[in-house]
This record gives C-alpha cells, structure tokens and sequence, in this order.
C-alpha cells in the first residue's frame, strides 16, 4: 500500500466544481483584502455549450494551435517545475504513474454530490456569498445563469443510463467521496501533480458523460491535470485575452467566468488572442499556468484527476492587496478618493491615468450595467459629477501633482504597489489582479452597490 502524502491545504484551494470560497465583504478591508486575494481564481478562455455536438464542430473549426507536447520524463516534479516557470501550457503525454481507471473501477463509490442538468454546460458557477449577491434586488438583478441541480448517486448509476435528457458531471476533492483503497491508488499520482507547493494544494476528482463541460473560467494557481479515462477537450487563452472574453466583475456571483459565449466569437479573433486546443488521452497531463483561462468538454465518459498549488504570483497579489490604503483626507469625498487611487494605480504602471479604471468598466461592468444586472443609481444622495471627484484633475499626473502641491499619498501608495506588482507578477497577469485591486478599492470607499456607478462616472469623465 503506497504512503499517503502529509496532511496539507494550509491555504485550501476551492471546491473544484465551483472554483470559489466564500469571501468576505470588501467592508472588512484590510484584514479581509488577502483573502480576497488568496480566492482570487476562487475556479477562463473556454468554450461555452451551446449544444453538444456544435460545440465540438465550432472548437474544430477553429483549427487552434496545440499547446506544446513531449513523451512524460522520469522526473515528473522537476519537468512540473520547469514548466511552472516557463509560464505556458504543456501536455505531458502518457505519464506512468496515471492510473488507467475505467467506470466499473467507481462502480461501489457513493458520490455526494453530482451536477445533473438538462443541458451539457454546467455552469457559469454563481456564488451566493459573494458580494454583489448580498445587494438589494433593485440594486443587483443577477440570477444563476445555469439550471444545473444537487444530487447523491453512486458510481454504477452514475455511468449508467440517465433519464432522457439528463447529463451529469462531478468533482470534488478525492478525500470526499472515495474511500482509502482508491486514494491509496492515487498517492504516486497526487504527489506528482501538487509537487509544485504540496503544503498548500488541493487533489480532486473529476467526472463526466458524454458532453458535459465546465465553461470558461481561470484559477489563480498552478493547476497539472491528468486523464484517468476518456477523452477531454480543453481551450486554452492567455491571462490577457480578458478584452475579448470578459470575465465578470471580482465582486460579481459568478466572478472569474467568461461572460463571453465563445461559440459567437469570430475563428480569426480566438487566434489573435492566443487561443489553443488539445485533447487530453489517458495518461497525458497538461499543466496550465495561473490565471490561464480554459474550458473543459469531455468527449465521452471521463475520468479525471487534477492538483492546483498556490503560486508565488498570488502570494504577491495577496501582497498588493494587503497594502495599507493612504489616509483619507478628513472631511474628503470618499468617491473623489477612490479615484484618485483607482487613476494614479494606471500612472504608476506606465499607462494613462485612469486607463485601469476604463478597463475594467469596458471588460467586466458595461454589458452587465445595460443589461440592467447592475444598477448604475448612486442611491440616497446626489450622484457625483466629473468635477466632484476630480476627473478633469486625473486627465495627468502632473496636474493631479499640483493640485496636491506635491507627490499625494495617494500616488505614493501607487508607486509602492507597482514595486510590489513588478517583483512577483508576470505583466501578462497584471491586468486581472490589479482589476479585482481596483474593484476592493472601490467597494472599500464607496460601497459595493456604488462600484458600477463610480467606473461609469470615471470613464465619461476621463
């Protein structure tokens, strides 16, 4: 019987299916601003079911490119490590120490909670514990975007035959739901796939028929996932595809997914964006950087393993968002002093002042708010105008400067960020670490019912 690894999850990566934790309300700030942090993948590019088998005809119409492939070395730790800090996706090919397991291997398994649903997409995830879920109906109008239920089967009838209809999916960590003889089995394969960080990491099991798929979402970790049985299909984007897949908003339920449904997006655009495809054999492991968005289908019953390690980008991000905030001016406008740190935030990384800001009202809140999802009221007292939070001062830093008589704390508490961000956060997962810093700044000063309205108002204005 092969030795289990040492009890481990320090810092527990989220239930797998849903990718998330429940976080604290951003008016918990600062202690709560690293957990928000640590969550931060709490579960992107990934293709979203429209109907199964169109699904799989767009993904091959698209003729993306492969990531790279070798044969699985000996020395898988070390070619994980490599890997880890190549920062690209890798399919490691027909790895050992995967076990071949088949359905009947689950056969005696009770699993206590399967996703069923009428339709083969299960997700975006939506969590009630997230901040915007916690508004009044006439402020947040969202609602879970999927139909998919909770339910308790075993392994024969979850391989078995199904109501007409029906489609199932599962995940959870492997201390669950499986007994000791088959995690026994998995031990030489979980130390591999969280050798990256073993005291902080997470194991889980992955089940799905035919079709089922996990929609576009990211992970703030290191995630090496392994095939056990089946065929999967993955769509792979890079950390700053964000413009074209938009995720939704930090604060939002189903933060992290793609809103983006990929089947309308043009062949040509998932290219230029760096968009990939691979089909995972049994055997392969593919390792998938941080903040890598991805969509998962299974291309008929499939087994699934995978290990996600905290990385050293989000001990910096966590970093970033434990920085004290400057003091606020006394008497001052809580809304003038958020942007004024969301816009010197953008200065400090070279860009234009309150390009940040723009950004992620474009990417993550301007199709929510014309949805009517968000409410762009200011609510209870007048709505702030461009000069009542400074806006014609924040078109340069040299003018927000004067207007100081000098450097202001709050481009003091940029620039320290920036030095922080730089020394531990790859540039092409900036954007979406420093977006979910901007929104926490926002719901910190002015409430999380206010983020929405104060980007619009910043984005008119600037």
């Amino acid at each position: 019987m092969a030795p289990r690894p040492a009890a481990r999850r320090t810092a527990r990566p989220r239930d797998a299916l849903t990718s998330r934790s429940s976080d604290p309300t951003p008016s918990a700030a600062p202690h709560a601003a690293r957990r928000f942090a640590c969550w931060l993948a709490p579960p992107l590019l990934a293709l979203a079911v429209a109907l199964g088998t169109q699904t799989s005809r767009h993904a091959a119409q698209t003729s993306l490119p492969a990531p790279p492939r070798s044969a699985a070395p000996h020395d898988l730790p070390a070619a994980l490590s490599r890997l880890a800090a190549a920062r690209r996706p890798h399919l490691l090919a027909a790895a050992p120490v995967v076990p071949r397991w088949t359905p009947s291997r689950l056969r005696q398994v009770n699993f206590s909670r399967v996703y069923s649903n009428t339709f083969p997409r299960f997700g975006p995830y939506y969590d009630e514990a997230r901040p915007m879920a916690r508004l009044p109906h006439g402020v947040f109008r969202g609602a879970p975007r999927h139909g998919y239920v909770e339910t308790e089967l075993g392994g024969a009838a979850f391989f078995g035959e199904w109501a007409e209809g029906r489609h199932g999916y599962y995940s959870g960590e492997i201390e669950r739901d499986l007994p000791p003889p088959l995690r026994d089995e998995l031990a030489p394969l979980e130390r591999v796939l969280v050798s990256l960080r073993p005291e902080r990491s997470s194991v889980n099991l992955w089940l799905g028929r035919r079709l089922a798929s996990a929609p576009c979402h990211y992970d703030g970790y290191h995630n090496a996932f392994s095939q056990l049985h089946g065929r999967k299909r993955f769509v792979l984007a890079p950390p700053n595809a964000t413009e074209l897949l938009r995720p939704f908003p930090f604060l939002h339920p189903s933060h992290a997914q793609c809103q983006a449904h990929l089947p309308s997006i043009p062949p040509a655009e998932l290219l230029s964006a760096g968009a990939m495809e691979v089909e995972l054999q049994p055997g392969d492991i593919l390792y998938l950087p941080p903040l890598w968005f991805h969509e998962t289908v299974a291309l008929g019953d499939s087994i699934s393993v995978n290990g996600w390690s905290d990385s050293v980008e989000a001990d910096a991000a966590s970093a970033l968002f434990a920085q004290p905030r400057p003091p606020r001016p006394p008497g001052g406008d809580d809304a003038a002093s958020a942007a004024r740190l969301m816009c010197f935030l953008s200065t400090a990384f070279g860009d234009e002042p309150c390009a940040l800001a723009r950004q992620v009202w474009r990417e993550r809140y301007e199709e929510l708010a014309s949805s009517g999802e968000i409410s762009l009221e200011w609510g209870g007292i007048p709505r702030p105008t461009c000069d009542s939070i400074g806006a014609r001062l924040m078109l340069s830093t040299e003018r927000q400067r004067a207007a100081d008589g000098g450097e202001a704390p709050a481009e003091a508490w940029a620039a320290q960020v920036a030095r922080h961000a730089n020394d531990g956060i790859p540039a092409s997962s900036l954007p979406i670490w420093l977006g979910n810093l901007l929104e926490l700044i926002a719901a910190e000063y002015v409430g999380v019912a206010r983020v929405a309205p104060l980007l619009e108002i910043i984005n008119t204005c600037s």
